[in-house]
């Protein structure tokens, strides 16, 4: 987890903090999600930089240690990994590729979009929604922005999103779409990811959209 200050390993039984490493950020808006990638962890923070932590445990103790740092800066969107690359948007509202493993940074685009997207991947495709409801459709691609398609929701469709997991896109889609329809297959994900009912929502979110979870 991060917090405003602090990464850290948390023990998801009763929330105790196995370890913790400070992490520096414009007033604590530590925003995005770390990304865990084998004994290591991806983070990016807004005013600071983008890190790769490695964690080790020996004897019953965890250790964390910094691999390598990157001067990019993360903003609002948590990035998704994808064959040991993270494609990630930055406050400069523009996408990176870099490898979790290294901190290499592979491209940066020219092209910048809006202030935040959210990211869900499947397979090499990466679809992200923007705050103005553009939806982008990307192919994870080590060598450029592979961008396949793109469209603008207009706040009239009905969007029906398989495979939501955790909600990240879907909380999106929810404020451009008329009405979302998510279909979850697996049972724990469906449990875990606990959408909105209209009595949680606020008048004006309510307005934009709504969100049926099967």
């Amino acid at each position: 987890v991060q917090t405003r200050e602090l990464l850290a390993g948390v023990e998801p039984a009763d929330g105790t903090v196995l370890w913790s490493q400070k992490v520096e950020a414009f007033r604590g808006m530590n925003i995005l999600t770390p990304v865990v990638f084998g004994d290591g962890v991806f983070t990016s923070t807004y005013g600071g930089k983008t890190i790769g932590f490695k964690v080790a445990q020996a004897d019953g103790k965890f250790t964390v240690s910094e691999a390598w740092r990157h001067k990019a800066q993360g903003y609002m969107s948590t990035p998704v990994v994808i064959d040991g690359v993270a494609y990630t948007h930055l406050k400069s509202q523009r996408v990176m590729a870099i490898e979790v493993a290294t901190g290499r940074e592979l491209w940066t685009s020219d092209q910048t979009f809006g202030k935040y997207w959210s990211l869900v991947a499947r397979g090499d495709r990466i679809l992200a929604l923007d705050q103005r409801g553009e939806l982008f459709l990307l192919r994870a691609n080590r060598e450029k922005l592979d961008l396949l398609d793109q469209r603008k929701l207009t706040g009239q469709e009905t969007v029906v999103e398989i495979g939501p997991g955790l909600g990240s896109l879907t909380l999106g889609l929810i404020e451009v779409a008329n009405r979302v329809i998510s279909v979850e297959i697996d049972g724990k994900m469906a449990a875990a990811m606990n959408p909105p009912k209209p009595s949680d929502l606020t008048d004006a979110s309510w307005k934009h959209g709504s969100s049926d979870g099967e």
